[in-house]
């Protein structure tokens, strides 16, 4: 509200959506360094299909290499790449599908 020469006007200001947002939301700085192109495969690019091992009876896939780790509900979550499969096939898996991983984890 502002007063001139005795006279009072009342001001309004509605503020935008994104300032409201804004206020209210804490925004994080976003590493650019860390961002990487995505490289899909190439069209007609032949496209192997990996082989699974037999342990016990059942047919399991061999990791490559263990990525990250979460906790997810109170219990561990790995990120696994599996052995013959891109980026695409990157999947968190708790620790009891993981038995034979040996000293991966």
């Amino acid at each position: 509200m502002t007063i001139t020469s005795g006279v009072r006007v009342a001001a309004s200001y509605q503020p935008t959506l994104w300032e409201s947002y804004t206020s209210t939301v804490k925004i994080s700085p976003v590493n650019v360094s860390r961002i990487e192109w995505y490289v899909d495969q190439v069209d007609g690019q032949r496209k192997e299909v990996p082989q699974f091992v037999i342990i016990e009876g059942e047919e399991e896939w061999e990791i490559e290499q263990i990525l990250n780790k979460r906790k997810v509900q109170e219990k561990n979550k790995f990120l696994v790449r599996w052995k013959g499969f891109t980026i695409k096939g990157d999947i968190w898996e708790s620790r009891k599908n993981l038995e034979n991983t040996g000293d991966l984890l």
